[in-house]
């Protein structure tokens, strides 16, 4: 939820939950956040961001692929026919992709106690 950038996925754990809750249909995967770009969503660093792959409208929070390379986490607006990434947070301006892939649509955030 910073910068859009690229990292080797590499899992670090399993979170059991009950998808019912969630109301979710497909698929399902989790990421930690880094960054602070979706504050104002109250989504923090380290929180558990959990996304359903699916579809994104307008006005979802989504994890995007930006033009093949970089992954982000922000919401998806359509603004004069194009496709706008926008930060929660005044500090990071809008993205403009050449290229977008939705890798999913924020359903659920975990915050996980510190021990």
């Amino acid at each position: 939820a910073g910068a859009p950038a690229f990292r080797e996925q590499q899992p670090e754990s399993t979170l059991p939950f009950d998808r019912r809750v969630l109301g979710a249909r497909g698929e399902l995967w989790a990421v930690r956040v880094q960054g602070d770009s979706m504050i104002g969503e109250h989504i923090a660093e380290g929180d558990v961001a959990v996304f359903e792959k699916r579809k994104a409208r307008p006005g979802d929070i989504i994890a995007a692929l930006v033009d093949g390379t970089d992954t982000t986490l922000k919401r998806y607006l359509i603004e004069s026919d194009c496709a706008v990434l926008r930060a929660a947070n005044r500090k990071y301006a809008d993205i403009l992709p050449k290229s977008l892939e939705s890798q999913g649509v924020l359903v659920a955030l975990f915050r996980l106690q510190k021990s």
